[in-house]
């Protein structure tokens, strides 16, 4: 893998916590299911993120609309490889299934109750799940199933679907 070039994969796994962990609307929902929304990622050839496609934009809380738009954000600097391919265009879709439970609260100087804690990400793999997480300091635990529902890789030079900018407004 070339230096810089990061596996789309973990590094979306990794961007939500820090994307969505400052939005209180997660904190102030109660607890359960919380939404799910899938997500097309498009890398040109150079690796650069050329589009965040939410599907059923119009549908979505805005809370997950604004998942969709920060996390498009928190990537935009990147460089990335669509599966094990530096160099080529390609696209991935993800299924982003969230889920708010109730924990132990966390003890720590000066942390408010809405304060996000203990983060984590464990990155999906073809046939197996991904989870990206934070718990607030008041014990409610924030936690998304990340799902690669489909890959597809183009030739070196193709760029992909399109050469329009990350929009998840």
């Amino acid at each position: 893998m070339p230096r810089g070039v990061q596996h789309l994969a973990p590094a979306l796994a990794r961007a939500i916590p820090a994307a969505v962990s400052g939005d209180k609307a997660w904190f102030r929902m109660p607890l359960g299911e919380a939404g799910e929304l899938t997500l097309t990622l498009v890398v040109d050839a150079k690796g650069k993120l050329t589009g965040l496609e939410p599907a059923k934009k119009a549908e979505l809380s805005k809370p997950m609309r604004r998942l969709a738009r920060r996390v498009s954000a928190v990537l935009h600097a990147g460089r990335f490889a669509v599966a094990e391919q530096p160099g080529h265009a390609g696209r991935e879709t993800y299924r982003i299934t969230i889920r708010l439970t109730e924990g132990k609260p966390i003890e720590q100087d000066n942390a408010e109750p809405h304060h996000a804690l203990e983060f984590g990400y464990d990155p999906p793999i073809p046939g197996t799940p991904g989870r990206a997480y934070f718990t607030y300091a008041s014990g409610k635990h924030f936690e998304a199933a990340v799902t690669l529902v489909s890959r597809e890789v183009s030739e070196e030079g193709d760029e992909g679907a399109g050469g329009k900018q990350p929009d998840a407004r």
